[in-house]
């Protein structure tokens, strides 16, 4: 069990630090071009590299969020949810998950959630 426990931390661990690094590939990929195309285009790009950097962020933010409460729940710590460019919400206050899913209760056990 504790190997799957450290597994799965380094799993999540990994998907966070991916949608970083693919965020700020993304505002890199908008600075490129600049000086070999027109003001306008230059600007174009760097708004659609905004905005799909906006996008893996929010993809990062809303993981750590499902995360975070489930990890406490099990009493495990993940050091990199520290990071303070992740706010997480306090317990209760989390969104709804989507609207079925399995969840992995304290215990354990597994429970069907419509």
């Amino acid at each position: 069990w504790l190997e799957e426990e450290q597994l799965i931390q380094e799993e999540m661990r990994q998907v966070i630090t991916y949608l970083d690094w693919h965020a700020s590939w993304w505002i890199t990929q908008g600075e490129h071009r600049s000086g070999s195309v027109t003001p306008e285009l230059q600007d174009g790009l760097q708004a659609y590299a905004a905005k799909q950097a906006n996008i893996l962020r929010g993809i990062r933010q809303r993981f750590a969020c499902m995360w975070h409460p489930r990890l406490q729940a099990f009493h495990l710590t993940a050091d990199w949810f520290k990071d303070a460019s992740l706010v997480l919400p306090s317990v209760g206050a989390i969104a709804p998950p989507p609207p079925s899913f399995t969840a992995i209760e304290p215990d354990g056990s597994l429970n069907n959630v419509d």
